[in-house]
């Protein structure tokens, strides 16, 4: 989940779980909003599923079992201050958000990003969408799931002076 709240003075920007937002500064480099609880939590199986379609099994129904394993180690953390959080079935984990508040004057634009989108340009650094999508089987990308959503929001700002 990621939200981004304007006002006259300043931007603000949640983000929870997948989503991530991306913050162009006037003064500095852009700036990567992203709760990356979930990816610094032990989970061998994850590991386990990208490596086998980087050697090129695939889909199969052992890549099934493995995700099947690995999201029954995640949900053991879901939800838990040693954990992630995910308001999608409690939305109390609302309040362990990442936000941050940035000043209007200081912001030039901004991307909100589904994982599916933002992991990709992330990870490949390119926005050539007929070369992510010539990689169907995870070779190139070992991801989860052959499909997800892509979606990417973008926000351009008028410029404003300091207050």
């Amino acid at each position: 989940m990621s939200i981004v709240r304007l006002d006259e003075d300043g931007v603000d920007v949640l983000v929870l779980g997948d989503s991530s937002v991306i913050v162009g500064r006037t003064d500095q480099e852009p700036e990567l909003v992203v709760d990356d609880r979930l990816a610094h939590l032990h989970n061998p199986h994850r590991a386990r599923y990208r490596r086998r379609l980087v050697d090129g099994h695939g889909y199969d129904e052992q890549h099934r079992a493995v995700l099947r394993e690995m999201q029954t180690v995640q949900a053991s953390q879901r939800n838990r201050a040693d954990g992630y959080f995910i308001a999608e079935t409690d939305p109390d984990a609302a309040r362990h958000a990442i936000t941050r508040r940035y000043a209007r004057h200081q912001v030039d634009w901004i991307i909100l990003a589904t994982d599916g989108a933002s992991d990709l340009l992330q990870h490949l650094r390119l926005d050539d969408w007929p070369a992510i999508a010539a990689d169907p089987d995870g070779h190139q990308l070992p991801r989860a799931k052959r499909h997800d959503d892509k979606t990417l929001a973008a926000i351009t700002l008028r410029p404003t002076l300091p207050s």
